[in-house]
This record gives structure tokens, C-alpha cells and sequence, in this order.
């Protein structure tokens, strides 16, 4: 049991024997991170806040009674924005990629000051220009050191960790040209470049993916300003406040940007779907309403019973419902011929609304997502990319699951028609009674109030899908521009130190103990 007892006067004996030796790692290891600290640049907050609206309603607001009417039977865009969603698409990498590159942050520019870096940020005396599609293509992050002594400088590309050389060039002339694996760029003189001055600057060179993806969420932070407002806040920590602020607006721009080339782009199509269908319902109306004449014409009527307007009142209720049905059943049928249309089959669906909130209406909300997805990338993108190939698969497939879905929604449409017909039909009895002539006027009319109907709901629409479209007011309204914190972000630095005294202290125990305990055995064997 006695030599299960731990001797704390041993290890104690031990600590000052080799006390001395102990310092090292402490020393060592407290003055690495020391100097790491020192040398490391400041990183500073900066804040921003933008505030989601929704201006749906403000398309809609002078909407009358059809409007109305077909909001009842979900039909119509009356919906309001997700801020999670928007949150979503902020974070999106599309999005900042398109900020990031707006800034030129695929140049990182860093004056070397002895062990001290200070980041030149719209200050640099050199700038390092490529055409911006090397730095789209471009999948690697790599340094370009600029040497300047006087009125020449030397150059050197490097990659990794051990900079490996990838190109050279002495004593160039600015501005000159520099190749290197990755492209040619060119080395100029900026607006504060002074002659004569003696600086080295190490030029980050970087791929807008590389960057885009770099702004992760311990850099860049996204959300909720609380969960009763629908604001998003901004968080960036940056070694520059400005360059901070920047990226904090331009992510701002890039997003209402984003928004905005959407909204334009359904309205665009909504508003050439609408013309194509007002034009052909316009020359039906017309026709419809020269039968009506033409009947009063041949049996010289100049006002139909008053029996049959009592009876049209009577049943207003359901004939409005019956209007709106195969108001309905009309849009619809549109959307079936234009999914079966194959020299639009890679158009979007205008009008998906009208489905409701049923099975149809995700389907063709997710067909009308694969085709913005596809337009965009058919911009840029070559007719054999893969991605394009892929999107476009995926739509030929979701395109018949689409079909299937209308022509189901047709189908209950149908049953709920034929429902609110036999419903009707006392109404359709009474009026038998009366002479043929007036049957055949109240068949015009309602034929001809179908289509007036139809028409005036989509004038209605149209002019909603034109305020869309011309609309210039952005969804997220930035009342919070970015600001920056007074001092640096020292979190980190602190946490370093803690843990690297921490270490250090634990080592140089560990080491005293060790050391001392061989020399205290040393010892025994010298006496």
C-alpha cells in the first residue's frame, strides 16, 4: 500500500532541480504566440441590417371585385415573402460571388513592414490586373510578390505552404506584363503610387469561387435580427473596416439585384402569356357580343322580360361561382397546351398560381425553378455542359409528373363543375318555361359575361404582371447601411494566449519534473 502513495515531495524535490530547463518550452511556446499576435492584423466588426417587404399586395391593391372573387378559389398570386428563403439566397454563393468580384476581392494586397503585415486595401501603389473571366475560371489561390526599389521591381509567383516558385522576372519596368501558369497579368501603377519608393507587397491572387466560398460563416454571418421582425442582420469580421463595409453593401446589392432580375424576368414571360391570350379572347368577346346584337336584331327586341333579370339575380351566387370555374378551367387548359407545347417546353409557366396550393402547384412552382436555373446557366454556358444537360433532363422528366398533375386537377375541377351545375338547374328549368327567344338571349349573355369576365381578370393581371415589371422598388430595403466596430475583434487573441500559456505552463512542469528527476538520479549515482 506504501508504494501506491504518491510522494509529492519527490516531484516537488524534482521541480527544483530542474526548474531551469522547464523555462525553455515556456519561453518557446509563450513567445511564439506572442509573436503570432503581434504579428497577426487586426481584424474588426462591421454590422449591417436590411429589412424584407413585401409589396405584393401594393400590385394588386386596385384589384376590384374579380380579383377578388378569384382569390377565393386561390387563384392569383396573393402570397408573401419568406424571410427564410430570402436569408438563403444572401447566403447563396452566387450571390457572393457576384459581390466579392464586384470589389475585387480576388486581389488581396499586403505591404510587408519586417514581421508586420498591413492589409492595402484601395491604398496599394501597384495594382494586378487579368481579364475577369481568369478570375471566373480560376480554381486555386496563389501569390505574386512585388519587390519595388525605385523605379523597378522584381516579381515572383508562388503556391503553398513552402512557396513554391511558379514564375519569376527582375527588374521590370512598371507597368509591364507578368505570365504565369494560370494567365497572363498585367502590373500597374496605381492613383498613390509614389516614384522612388522601396516597398514589398504580396498580392493574393484568388478564383471569385475560391472567395465566394471563403466568406463562410465564421467570417460572414446571416440571420435573424430577432424572430419578430423580418430583418436580417450582417456580421463580417475583416482586417480592413472599409473593405468590410463594402462587402456588407455590395452583398446587399447583390441580392436586391438577384431579386429584382427574377421579379423582371416571370413578369416578362407573365406579360407574354397574357398578351397572346388577351388578344385571342378580345376577337371571342367581339364575337360574342355581335351575336348578341344580332339576336336582338332579327326578333326586334329592344329590352328582354324583366322575368329573366329577376332570375339571373337569383341566381348570381352560383353563376359566379360557375364563371370563376371555368375561369379556372380555362387557365388551366392554358397551361396543359403550353406543357404539351413542344416549341415551349423550355419556357416557364406563367400563371402556375392557379393550381392552388395542391400537388400541381409545387410541381410546377419546382418545373418553373428548373427552368430559371437553366435559362441562366444557358447564358454562359455552352450547349454541351453538363450541368445544362443535367437541368435539362431533369425538366423532360418533371414536365410529364407536371401534365399528369393538371390534367388531375382538370378532373376534380370537372366533378366540382358538374356539381355546382346540377345546382343550377333549377334555376335552368324555370327559365325553360319561358318563350325560346329569351332562352337563347340569357344563353348569349352568359356566354358573352364568361368571356367579358375572363377578359377583364386578365387585363388585371397584366397590369399587375406590368407594375412587376416596372416596379423599382428593391424587396429588401437597407435602413441599417454597414458600419464598422471602433476597436478590433481581440476574442481570438486572447483565446490563443490563454491556451498557449496553458501549454506552456503544463510542458514546463512536465519538463522540471522529468529533468529533475534524472538529475536527482545522477546524483544518487555519483555519491
Amino acid at each position: 500500500m506504501e508504494n501506491d502513495k504518491i510522494d509529492l515531495r519527490k516531484y516537488i524535490n524534482a521541480v527544483k532541480r530542474g526548474w531551469i530547463w522547464g523555462l525553455f518550452p515556456f519561453i518557446i511556446i509563450l513567445g511564439l504566440a506572442v509573436v503570432y499576435c503581434v504579428i497577426k492584423m487586426p481584424q474588426y466588426e462591421s454590422y449591417a441590417m436590411m429589412l424584407i417587404e413585401d409589396d405584393s399586395d401594393k400590385s394588386t391593391r386596385s384589384m376590384g371585385g374579380m380579383a377578388s372573387l378569384m382569390r377565393t378559389f386561390s387563384i392569383g398570386g396573393f402570397g408573401s415573402s419568406s424571410v427564410d428563403n430570402e436569408i438563403v439566397i444572401v447566403k447563396s454563393h452566387a450571390v457572393k460571388k457576384t459581390a466579392s468580384s464586384r470589389l475585387g476581392l480576388n486581389r488581396t494586397y499586403i505591404e510587408r513592414k519586417g514581421l508586420k503585415k498591413e492589409l492595402l486595401y484601395k491604398t496599394s501603389p501597384v495594382l494586378v490586373e487579368a481579364p475577369n473571366q481568369l478570375f471566373d475560371t480560376l480554381q486555386t489561390s496563389f501569390k505574386i510578390r512585388l519587390d519595388i526599389k525605385g523605379g523597378k521591381v522584381d516579381i515572383t509567383a508562388s503556391k503553398g505552404f513552402w512557396g513554391k516558385t511558379l514564375a519569376s522576372k527582375k527588374d521590370a519596368i512598371l507597368p509591364c506584363s507578368f505570365e504565369t501558369p494560370y494567365g497572363i497579368f498585367q502590373i500597374l501603377k496605381s492613383d498613390t503610387f509614389q516614384e522612388g519608393i522601396d516597398k514589398t507587397i504580396d498580392v493574393i491572387v484568388s478564383g471569385d469561387d475560391i472567395v465566394a466560398s471563403g466568406l463562410n460563416e465564421k467570417v460572414l454571418n446571416v440571420d435573424f435580427r430577432t424572430k419578430k421582425a423580418d430583418v436580417i442582420e450582417f456580421t463580417i469580421l475583416d482586417a480592413s473596416k472599409e473593405r468590410g463595409r463594402d462587402m456588407l453593401n455590395a452583398l446587399m446589392s447583390s441580392y436586391n439585384e438577384r431579386r429584382k432580375g427574377r421579379r423582371n424576368e416571370t413578369a416578362s414571360a407573365e406579360v407574354a402569356f397574357l398578351d397572346e391570350r388577351i388578344s385571342l379572347l378580345g376577337t371571342e368577346l367581339a364575337m360574342a357580343e355581335d351575336k348578341v346584337a344580332e339576336f336582338k336584331s332579327d326578333n326586334n327586341l329592344v329590352d328582354v322580360g324583366t322575368e329573366v333579370s329577376m332570375l339571373i339575380r337569383q341566381d348570381k351566387a352560383t353563376d359566379e361561382e360557375i364563371i370563376a370555374m371555368n375561369i379556372q378551367k380555362t387557365m388551366l387548359e392554358d397551361i396543359s397546351k403550353q406543357l404539351n407545347n413542344p416549341e415551349k417546353k423550355y419556357s416557364l409557366i406563367p400563371m402556375a398560381e392557379t393550381l392552388g396550393d395542391g400537388a400541381a402547384a409545387t410541381v410546377i412552382s419546382n418545373y418553373n425553378e428548373l427552368i430559371l436555373k437553366r435559362l441562366e446557366i444557358a447564358k454562359s454556358a455552352k450547349s454541351d455542359n453538363i450541368v445544362l444537360r443535367s437541368l435539362t433532363e431533369q425538366i423532360d422528366a418533371l414536365r410529364e409528373t407536371a401534365i399528369e398533375n393538371v390534367d388531375r386537377t382538370l378532373d376534380n375541377l370537372q366533378i366540382k363543375y358538374e356539381s355546382v351545375n346540377r345546382e343550377n338547374a333549377k334555376y335552368k328549368g324555370r327559365l325553360s318555361t319561358l318563350p325560346k327567344y329569351e332562352q337563347e338571349y340569357v344563353d348569349l349573355m352568359r356566354d358573352k359575361e364568361l368571356k367579358n369576365a375572363l377578359y377583364m381578370f386578365l387585363l388585371e393581371k397584366r397590369e399587375s404582371a406590368m407594375l412587376k415589371l416596372n416596379n423599382t422598388q428593391e424587396l429588401g430595403f437597407i435602413f441599417e447601411p454597414a458600419y464598422s466596430a471602433i476597436k478590433s475583434y481581440k476574442n481570438k487573441i486572447y483565446i490563443i494566449l490563454g491556451v498557449s500559456f496553458a501549454l506552456a505552463f503544463i510542458l514546463s512542469v512536465l519538463s522540471s519534473v522529468i529533468i529533475g528527476q534524472k538529475l536527482m538520479e545522477k546524483n544518487k549515482k555519483l555519491s
